[in-house]
């Protein structure tokens, strides 16, 4: 018979539910601006008269203010560009009291909170929640999402959304216990109970904290929700910290290897963003290449004859000047030389070059015995670069004459030439007859990196006592009517070529400026220009450069745009970066620009942190650290100027992550009071609990589990131990309602009586004990 009542019951409600969830609960009685409801996906402008109902969401725009009046006569103004869902509003009906429930995503909302008894009125925001006694009171959600509210009068409780979360949670799982349950039980909230009283939550949930505003104000003072002076100031020096350690790294990256090859990593990834560009000097530079086809057409080296009767023909058919990358420093027959020096001379547009090895390749070695006075002037030793002897040291170290009239004759701060990342310690200079037939000299060293990348080119070595000029200086002063005895450079700062003011590092190196992998200067094989293969004209007015490349007879460097770019063709880059001035430039105000966002990068990341969701502060800074690169490559591309962001970035990451350790070193030591807390608090209860002698019991509806404290288990007649250590498994709840099965009955001996027990309705049944199981076993009257 009770089975027939309940499902009775049960229809009734359904069918009530259904007629009550027919009615609007809510209708727009003002309208200014505009203003959207959104219902089952679909949306809807708003009117005057509107009818709202549970699970809308309003959105007024800007400007857009609604006023809604619900069913229970609350009064509500939505203010401009908020929204607002209407989770659920039941109002008084049947002995129930009022259930409402918002959710206030952005904006401001005004409620006039009409009394409904015991009934319960709350406002949920990403932040707080808020509980309302019969009140007036403001809500506003801030764009940073951290929320305000302030009361004019009756009373309202709020706490962070962390807080009520934690402590349904607390619920839930029974503080009564006999094992304290590990958690974080959060403090009593705060209660707004005065005219202006206010407070403030930030995003992150920090406890709300009440305020009272100065006379005149209509709501409270907002408390900034901001972390203590003390707190910001830790931060701050964290991101101090991060400075002052990429600074100390950054001063350093000319003299560590690794934090210098970081910064070429980042102009190699620049010049890849860039990607190739044609060659742009106006004199053509063209490239005449000993190749594989070459080696097997004319063997595996230029004969000095093939090589006097190509500079020959390059002569006739009107080649500009004709440089070659061959070291020429060791005699052959006579005759053989002669011929060459002999073409060299009627051509008289040809620049040979020298090289100055590095004194740490050199350290410990002899010069080879020489064959003749000519080979013997080829190879001359030099005194260490710190030791500068009388004037004619360097000739005294046999250093030939025109090699040292082909030096530079001005130049200035001689004292940064112990900054040259080379120093040479021997000259491999070509034979005699070669070195008078020459219009130019110049030098053809380079410095590599450990990386194998050669970044740099060397316009001006010192030697000795005296600074010679790279191949690529002499040819370009050359091709542009400028005496190479002209040329000035000053050490560290600038070589000056006629009217191009090169910029140089401290270390008088010129970053060069790649312009494409092997092949972006035109490139022509030996093998097809002696055969005639080749049209007439091809050189006519161009800088040709003589070189090899063939498998075993060049020199191949690691650049940008490839793994093995000729010697050559490295050559050819910097001089047509020299001739249409496209060379790379540091500016001078780089390094204040790069200390400064060394600076302010990483300490205003950590004071976000302190202040702000770390999501939204690393998302910020990851849009900075792509904006410096995206500001460098700018400058990079559109002004040839290298302002690295490598490290502001290193410090803006390093500043990140000090600072959400240390976030995570605060969380920790909070947890850990909060869990000493929650113990004590846990303890009390359980105390109390006992002292009350009352039986406790949760009924999970999700989970499908019930809780029920020991005391009521002793109450219920239902064994202490549970499997899982907390819950019971279905509904134990239903099937003590039920009564107790038909073996059990026959086994217990029933006493009834209708004296109930105190805090009970209705006749209660109370067995003896069973016989099956000896415990007292006791079930409410069927």
């Amino acid at each position: 018979m009770s089975t027939w009542i309940r499902h009775a019951l049960a229809c009734t409600g359904l069918v009530l539910s259904a007629a009550a969830g027919a009615a609007p609960i809510a209708e727009v009685v003002a309208l200014k601006g505009e203003a959207v409801v959104v219902a089952d996906g679909k949306t809807q402008a708003l009117a005057v008269g509107s009818a709202l109902d549970e699970g809308q969401v309003v959105r007024s725009m800007n400007p857009g203010r609604v006023k809604l009046r619900f069913v229970d006569g609350s009064v509500m103004v939505i203010g401009d560009g908020s929204t607002l869902r209407i989770e659920r509003f039941k109002p008084a009906a049947g002995g129930k009291p009022r259930q409402a429930g918002f959710v206030l995503d952005v904006g401001l909302i005004s409620q006039t909170v009409a009394p409904s008894g015991a009934g319960s009125w709350t406002v949920r925001t990403s932040s707080v929640v808020t509980a309302v006694r019969g009140t007036q009171y403001l809500v506003e959600v801030r764009p940073d999402q951290s929320t305000d509210v302030s009361v004019q009068t009756g009373a309202v409780v709020v706490e962070t959304a962390q807080e009520a979360s934690e402590r349904r949670r607390a619920r839930l799982r029974g503080a009564g216990s006999q094992e304290m349950a590990i958690d974080m039980r959060p403090p009593a909230p705060v209660t707004l109970d005065r005219a202006n009283a206010g407070t403030n939550c930030n995003a992150e949930g920090a406890p709300p904290r009440p305020d009272t505003a100065p006379p005149g104000m209509g709501r409270a003072a907002r408390p900034t929700g901001r972390p203590t002076a003390a707190r910001a100031l830790v931060f701050a020096l964290i991101g101090l910290l991060a400075f002052a350690l990429t600074a100390f790294a950054w001063s350093q990256r000319s003299k560590v290897p690794l934090l210098s090859n970081l910064d070429g990593l980042v102009l190699d990834w620049q010049l890849h963003r860039r990607g190739p560009q044609a060659p742009a000097s106006p004199v053509p530079v063209r490239m005449l290449m000993h190749d594989e086809r070459s080696a097997m057409e004319l063997g595996s080296g230029i004969p000095r004859t093939t090589l006097a009767d190509t500079i020959d023909r390059l002569a006739t058919e009107g080649a500009a000047w004709i440089a070659v990358d061959i070291l020429l420093t060791e005699a052959t027959e006579p005759a053989v030389d002669q011929r060459l020096a002999d073409a060299i001379r009627r051509a008289g547009n040809v620049v040979i070059p020298y090289a100055l090895p590095d004194q740490s390749l050199s350290r410990g070695q002899a010069a080879a015995p020489a064959a003749s006075a000519a080979s013997a002037a080829s190879v001359a030793r030099a005194a260490p670069i710190a030791a500068t002897g009388p004037t004619g040291t360097a000739a005294a170290a046999g250093v030939p004459e025109p090699i040292l009239d082909s030096a530079f004759h001005r130049y200035r701060h001689e004292e940064r030439a112990a900054l040259m990342a080379l120093k040479p310690g021997m000259m491999l200079a070509p034979i005699g007859p070669l070195l008078e037939a020459a219009r130019g000299l110049g030098h053809v060293s380079v410095q590599q990196r450990l990386d194998g990348t050669l970044r740099h080119d060397l316009p001006a070595v010192k030697f000795d006592d005296e600074i010679y000029p790279s191949l690529a200086a002499t040819l370009t002063a050359l091709a542009t009517g400028v005496a190479p005895a002209e040329m000035e450079v000053s050490l560290g700062e600038s070589l000056t070529i006629g009217t191009r003011r090169v910029p140089l590092d401290l270390t008088s190196q010129l970053w060069v400026n790649y312009l494409g992998p092997r092949g972006t200067i035109p490139l022509y094989s030996l093998a097809d220009h002696v055969a005639g293969r080749l049209p007439a004209d091809r050189f006519r007015g161009a800088i040709v450069l003589i070189g090899s490349d063939a498998l075993g007879s060049g020199d191949r460097y690691r650049s940008p745009f490839d793994v093995g770019l000729p010697g050559t063709e490295r050559l050819a880059t910097v001089i047509d970066n020299l001739m249409a001035r496209h060379w790379l430039e540091r500016p001078a105000w780089a390094a204040t620009a790069e200390s400064a966002a060394m600076l302010v990068l990483p300490v205003g990341v950590a004071l976000g942190l302190a202040v702000a969701p770390p999501a939204w502060v690393l998302g910020a800074a990851a849009l900075l650290g792509l904006a410096c690169f995206g500001v460098s490559q700018w400058l990079f591309e559109q002004r040839l100027q290298m302002v690295s962001p490598l490290f502001p970035v290193l410090a803006l990451l390093l500043a990140a992550g000090l600072a959400m350790a240390w976030r995570s070193v605060l969380y920790e030591r909070e947890r850990r009071a909060a869990e000493r807390r929650l113990r004590a608090s846990e303890q009390r209860f359980a105390l109390a609990a006992r002292g009350a002698n009352d039986g406790l019991w949760d009924w999970d509806l999700e989970a499908g589990s019930t809780y029920l404290s020991p005391r009521a288990r002793q109450m219920m007649g239902l064994p202490e131990a549970v499997p899982d250590g907390g819950a019971d498994a279905g509904d134990p709840i239903a099937a003590w309602l039920e009564g107790p099965s038909t073996a059990a009955r026959s086994s217990c001996t029933w006493s009834c009586s209708t004296a109930a027990p105190a805090r009970t309705a209705g006749p209660w049944c109370a067995a003896s004990r069973c016989a099956s199981t000896g415990a007292r076993c006791a079930w409410p009257a069927r």
